[in-house]
């Protein structure tokens, strides 16, 4: 398949040591792991521009002496390239109408071409741009190739991922067939390393975890993508990567199906697909996208592919015989080279599945960056103390070095994801402890083993005593419709969420509603992490969603006015807390994100209480009493409401000594002390059994 020279946004364009990494294991025997929910795998990819379709491995260059024989005057590859310049479509009109009527787009310049389409950049009617990948209908009058074309429309159409190009619709004119496509404004993979000549460690986790998130969803739709390779992987406005070009894409009938066509790109080719050295010689499955997983990692931490070569039939013969070693000059760590040593295994059926890699060491023995930069796209990430430490641990050792660790949980590959601005908080369940210490040290009158009181917590009790305005944002008004949508909630800056079963979150800004967030987490399968992702975007940008799908994110913003309406006009305010944006305190998180507006990460509700787990590690507790308590900085900070709807705020430690010494009526009547201690027992369940408490499990 002709690779993308010079896309600049193309939708089609776009490695381990010496033991296998895990037994044998057939992938045609077992389905594709389900996903755990929606959120599972969300991970970012730019769309693809110019695709291109091919039917066989390209031919083996000719040595320089038979290229140009004397009196020929264009070699065999140049006659062929002229060839394939003659079925690219010629440069389409300024405006691109579809022959019904349904369509229409304004051209911009050329974003890259491949080897039987043109990509353009393109805006329609309401100013949106997108990549518009064109294909000259005198390039179908084969049979074969129309069908290929139009296979790859039908299973493209079906990708709808966080991390594969978005295809928005198809349509013709006199001349040509036009795909719109997502815009991927920041190129490819392969740009990136063109300009960057490697990747560091942190960034090759990043983009991997995303990459295999979306393989996960491409195999559980049983589409293999057969020709991932770096030109093929785009970069989106904020760094995530999509997958584009599904010009060699299959659509497995069932787990047992084998294809037995040989395509791809030569250095990232699957052996099985060269030389039938699957079992027994039956055909390819879903393996070949884990052996180009394996050979983008490689190229990823080396700059090159593990088997390129002048020529294309040394490549082969690398491939045939797996042989490929790691410059001594570049320093990857031993994780790393286990990991691709693993994957690029010649027996498929001995590879790691998705899971196995998304479990393996090297995701955890380093730092993982929560975003990469658009400058890294030029030049390497300015480098933090995190990434340095890394970088060291990068070096290569006997036995895998420790570097800074990002915690993900027994089992990384129940979520891998990242998004949209990917976001790995720190882990949920090593968040509770200092709660549980502190409420603990409260009941047992220790509270002289705690650290100094937080500055948050002084300012916000200070604060208080000058009878100044509430400063600490929490839930003012709330509406229960877990069993069919979610939970809605308005905050006392007037921000008003909705938190669907999905495990996605819609947070409009109160300043004029114009600022959109719409938050995707996704969880471990014992709860004790979670992943964030949010993207940002104007309430208009997210209207024009609607032409994505229409179970998109206009849907759900339909759902939050609804929800806002009725907390609104239908329920009573009995409390007149609010607060001004810029007068917010925003205590230290504790295994919380402190970026962007505040949303609720968890959510049940218990026999004597609804639960709130803040996205800044806060904690609040709406008691069936119609008394609310709100603690957060790790317990150190205590909020009460009434039932009179007084709110009270003090440190633990003057709570301790109101309780237990001063005997103060109001915290004694509010039931301060047995309500911490609820609490208490609730969080040590959480962190015990690993997983949110949900309904009745707390003993009561």
């Amino acid at each position: 398949m002709a690779t993308l020279q010079k896309s600049a946004l193309s939708p089609m364009d776009p490695n381990l040591p010496n033991r296998p990494l895990t037994r044998k294991r057939s992938m045609r025997t077992t389905n594709p792991t389900p996903l755990r929910k929606q959120s599972d795998y969300q991970l970012v990819a730019p769309l693809k521009i110019a695709p291109t379709i091919a039917s066989g491995l390209p031919p083996a260059p000719l040595s320089t002496a038979s290229q140009k024989p004397s009196g020929d005057p264009k070699t065999p590859r140049a006659a062929a390239k002229d060839r394939k310049k003659k079925l690219l479509c010629a440069t389409p009109p300024q405006v691109l109408h579809d022959t019904r009527g349904r369509a229409e787009y304004d051209r911009g310049r050329q974003l890259g071409e491949g080897g039987f389409a043109r990509c353009f950049l393109v805006q329609n009617k309401e100013g949106e741009l997108f990549a518009a990948k064109t294909v000259a209908k005198k390039s179908l009058q084969n049979q074969r190739m129309k069908a290929k074309f139009f296979g790859e429309i039908q299973v493209h159409k079906t990708m709808i991922h966080p991390n594969v190009v978005r295809f928005v619709e198809c349509f013709e004119d006199s001349d040509n067939i036009y795909m719109i496509l997502e815009l991927c404004p920041n190129k490819s993979l392969m740009d990136m390393l063109r300009a960057r000549k490697r990747f560091t460690e942190p960034e090759t986790r990043f983009f991997l975890l995303q990459l295999l998130g979306a393989l996960k969803y491409m195999h559980g739709k049983k589409v293999i993508h057969r020709d991932l390779k770096l030109g093929n992987i785009f970069l989106d406005a904020e760094m995530n990567i999509k997958i584009g070009d599904f010009g060699l894409a299959a659509l497995l009938v069932n787990e047992n199906d084998r294809k037995r066509t040989i395509c791809g790109t030569p250095n990232y080719i699957a052996p099985e697909v060269l030389f039938g050295s699957g079992k027994e010689g039956q055909g390819h499955s879903f393996e070949v996208d884990l052996w180009g997983v394996g050979v983008i990692m490689y190229a990823m931490l080396v700059g090159k592919p593990p088997f390129q070569a002048g020529d294309v039939n040394v490549i082969y013969q690398k491939i045939r015989h797996n042989t490929f070693s790691w410059p001594e000059e570049v320093p990857v760590s031993s994780a790393a080279k286990h990991l691709v040593h693993s994957i690029l295994n010649h027996d498929p059926d001995a590879r790691p599945t998705l899971d196995d890699i998304a479990d393996h060491y090297f995701f955890k023995s380093g730092f993982f960056p929560r975003s990469i930069p658009v400058s890294a796209g030029k030049q390497p990430p300015h480098v933090t103390s995190a990434w340095s430490s890394s970088q060291q641990s990068s070096q290569p050792s006997s036995q895998p070095s420790e570097g800074p660790i990002i915690p993900f949980g027994p089992n990384l590959s129940s979520k891998i994801g990242v998004s949209i601005r990917s976001t790995a908080t720190s882990t949920v369940l090593s968040s509770l402890r200092p709660f549980i210490n502190n409420l603990e040290a409260f009941a047992s009158s220790r509270l002289h083993t705690l650290s100094h009181t937080p500055v948050a917590t002084i300012a916000a009790v200070k604060s208080f005593r000058r009878g100044e305005s509430n400063k600490h944002v929490f839930i003012t008004k709330w509406v229960d419709y877990t069993n069919k949508y979610g939970v809605a909630y308005i905050l006392t800056d007037g921000t008003c969420t909705a938190m669907f079963n999905d495990n996605t979150s819609f947070v409009v800004d109160s300043i004029g509603g114009e600022r959109v967030e719409f938050i995707t987490q996704s969880y471990a399968s014992d709860s004790s992490q979670d992943i964030v992702y949010r993207r940002l975007q104007t309430k208009m940008e997210v209207l024009n969603e609607k032409r994505r799908t229409s179970k998109g994110l206009a849907r759900k913003m339909q759902m939050w006015k609804r929800f806002k309406n009725y907390m609104k006009t239908d329920l009573e305010t009995v409390e007149q807390w609010s607060v001004e944006r810029d007068t917010v305190i925003r205590e230290p998180t504790v295994g919380g994100d402190d970026r962007g507006m505040l949303f609720v990460t968890h959510y049940t509700r218990l026999k004597r209480c609804a639960l709130f787990r803040f996205s800044d590690g806060s904690l609040q507790l709406n008691f069936i009493d119609h008394t609310k308590l709100i603690v957060s900085s790790g317990g150190r900070t205590i909020r009460m409401i009434t039932k009179a709807h007084e709110l009270i705020v003090m440190s633990l430690e003057d709570t301790h000594q109101e309780v237990f010494i001063s005997k103060n009526r109001a915290l004694l009547d509010f039931g301060i002390r047995e309500k911490l201690s609820y609490l208490t027992d609730i969080l040590k369940l959480w962190a015990a059994e690993g997983k949110f408490p949900r309904g009745y499990d707390v003993k009561e």
